[in-house]
């Protein structure tokens, strides 16, 4: 019930509020490298932090030598 209840306010009010044009005049084309530049971006990100900790965690893991 609670769910129903939920949805029909949302709805209501998805319904009754303006539309918002969020980009107004801003210039797609700069929009558009913003999120290729961006994902390129984390992209570097999170793969020198996956080679990094791989590094280190075979380093962690590795059984040292003895010497004899």
């Amino acid at each position: 019930m609670a769910g129903v209840a939920y949805v029909a306010v949302v709805a209501v009010a998805a319904i009754t509020m303006p539309a918002v044009n969020e980009l107004g005049e801003f210039p797609a084309d700069v929009l558009w490298e913003f999120r290729i530049s961006s994902l390129f971006t984390l992209a570097a990100l999170w793969g020198t932090l996956g080679v990094a900790l791989t590094w280190l965690l075979g380093r962690v893991t590795a059984t040292p030598e003895v010497a004899a």
